[in-house]
């Protein structure tokens, strides 16, 4: 080859290489945008959510209307964690306690005052074995209810997760670290 080709060979790969780096930084400048929007995203989502909640807690006049904001639960998934995943398990949302994010209850979301009461998931599975029983079913039944409408979300069944997992401080009555089936009841 001679030296002139050679020297223009030379510049091409020059410029290939400058315009690969140039590419690779375009890349990544685009990833951050879209991991920050990402994150305002989830906190936008999360903030709706709260006041979804809030508006259910205004409304909680009567036990209906508790009933009501105590079973609301928001299932779509919310990547708090920051690993693509909306069903993984979270502590940094309500401080130490976990959550699974694809399965987050409005008690557990805010705090709701009525009738100088706080309606925490606590309160929330009384108030609604209560009224399912007021309603006429058995014990049985209100149970069943209890199951399907307090459930802790896809991340629990891991091990790992449970400890520290409100639906572990809420039904928990052994203190081994996991909420059984036989332990949500009414």
């Amino acid at each position: 080859m001679s030296e002139k080709g050679m020297e223009m060979a030379i510049q091409v790969f020059i410029i290939l290489f400058v315009l690969l780096a140039v590419a690779m930084l375009v890349l990544q400048m685009v990833s951050q945008q879209v991991v920050k929007v990402g994150g305002e995203l989830e906190k936008k989502t999360v903030d709706e959510w709260k006041q979804e909640c809030q508006s259910l807690c205004i409304k909680a006049k009567d036990i209906s209307g508790k009933v009501n904001f105590c079973k609301h639960v928001f299932t779509q998934g919310v990547d708090l964690t920051k690993n693509q995943l909306k069903n993984d398990y979270d502590e940094s949302l309500l401080a130490g306690i976990g959550i699974c994010e694809n399965r987050i209850p409005c008690p557990v979301l805010i705090d709701c005052e009525v009738d100088g009461a706080l309606l925490k998931m606590n309160a929330c599975k009384s108030l609604m074995c209560n009224y399912w029983q007021m309603q006429g079913l058995s014990t049985e039944q209100s149970s069943a209810n209890l199951k399907k409408f307090i459930q802790p979300g896809e991340c629990y069944s891991d091990p790992k997760n449970q400890p520290n997992h409100w639906f572990t401080m809420v039904f928990d009555k052994n203190r081994d670290g996991k909420a059984s089936d036989d332990e949500v009841v009414c």
